[in-house]
């Protein structure tokens, strides 16, 4: 099968969508020796291509990708003259047996020629739920663009069955196109003892966790229940609040004291391992989580974890979990006190969370999503 598979967003890594597309790549290529997988992107700036290239060669070492596009086609060097930018910068989906594009839309900068023989992964529909707030152009782009890419593309993947009917509550996309292929953890240090030297470093023996930085995850709200929390006789001196992201959203900088709520920016996936693990518990109440990989996480560390109820985080929670609806603050200092006092109860929750987790591995993603990929080339989803 000869594959262009979308890696451009690696040039973000390492966010949600880069991860997701790292690691579906490497259990792909295991999985089927017979893939033929090419990708790139079009671009004017040799830097892009270059940037490209070792990033794959950094996180896809054992993955052959045996083309990329080029800056110019080649036509460029027999026609004898300079050829128009939309020329230069479109090549043809034919040229392939299928398409996966994993960034929830065909970006841009690939201007496909056709979208039949295309695969879209959705990760969610935030986009659709921002749409009067929402600042970036390339979300824009992606809410602008979905109904009509969703339309046109031969099958469309995504995280959970809650995102399935979010897809198809705000577009009209037949059920039977739509292919749900859970995801998995981003670090296997989760799975294993980690070093705690880091915890030492910084002064933290019992402290309650979370993890991410946008807006949409309610820190504001998860730091004002921890607030009242320390107010009441179940809060033990010195237990901390750590928040752990890539990048601090703005709203949060006056929240934050580094005193007892401790934001901790760019860990590696050694520490953060040794985060989890040794977390009192773990708080994942955003408003919209399409599947909920922290939540997995935490799961899988052995963490005790609460999230916020009504998304794709229920399918992975299930019975192994606490559900606080994020503006709920008298619920949550209760949860925050749950935390602290180690009962059978909570220890019950973690070992389910760990039988569950189980459940999930990039293999699994992997051979879901191939059984798609030859639906497609079979031909037997046409006319969804």
């Amino acid at each position: 099968m000869k594959l262009f598979y979308d890696t451009s967003f690696l040039l973000s890594y390492p966010s949600g969508i880069p991860v997701y597309t790292v690691s579906l790549l490497n259990a792909l290529a295991a999985l089927d020796q017979t893939l033929t997988i090419h990708s790139g992107t079009t671009s004017m700036d040799l830097r892009h291509h270059l940037k490209l290239r070792k990033l794959e060669r950094q996180y896809c070492p054992e993955v052959k990708i045996t083309r990329h596009m080029k800056l110019f086609p080649k036509a460029f060097f027999s026609s004898g003259m300079f050829p128009s930018l939309k020329h230069c910068l479109s090549f043809s989906s034919g040229d392939y047996d299928l398409l996966h594009f994993t960034g929830s839309v065909c970006p841009p900068w690939i201007p496909v020629t056709s979208l039949s023989n295309a695969v879209i992964t959705v990760h969610d529909m935030f986009t659709f739920y921002a749409e009067e707030t929402i600042q970036n152009p390339f979300y824009r782009y992606v809410r602008e663009q979905s109904e009509k890419q969703l339309t046109e593309c031969a099958a469309i993947l995504t995280n959970s069955n809650y995102t399935k009917n979010e897809i198809r509550k705000f577009l009209n996309i037949p059920e039977g196109k739509i292919f749900v292929t859970p995801l998995a953890i981003q670090s296997e240090h989760l799975r294993r003892p980690a070093d705690t030297a880091f915890l030492r470093q910084k002064g933290l023996s019992r402290y309650f966790l979370s993890v991410g930085a946008l807006e949409v995850k309610n820190h504001d709200k998860l730091i004002a229940a921890f607030r009242r929390f320390q107010k009441t006789p179940e809060y033990r001196r010195g237990d901390a609040l750590v928040i752990a992201g890539h990048h601090r959203a703005p709203d949060m900088e006056h929240l934050i004291d580094n005193d007892t709520v401790f934001f901790l920016e760019n860990v590696s996936p050694e520490i953060l391992a040794s985060l989890y693990q040794n977390a009192l518990g773990f708080f994942l109440i955003s408003n919209q989580e399409g599947f909920g990989i922290p939540l997995l996480e935490a799961m899988t560390a052995g963490c005790p974890a609460c999230h916020s109820p009504g998304s794709g985080m229920d399918e992975i929670g299930r019975d192994a979990t606490y559900r606080v609806l994020p503006t709920d603050q008298d619920a949550l200092v209760r949860q925050f006190a749950i935390f602290s006092e180690s009962s059978p109860v909570l220890r019950e929750k973690v070992g389910k969370g760990l039988r569950i987790a189980g459940e999930y591995s990039w293999r699994r993603t992997a051979e879901k999503t191939l059984e798609v990929y030859r639906r497609v080339l079979s031909g037997e989803l046409r006319g969804q």
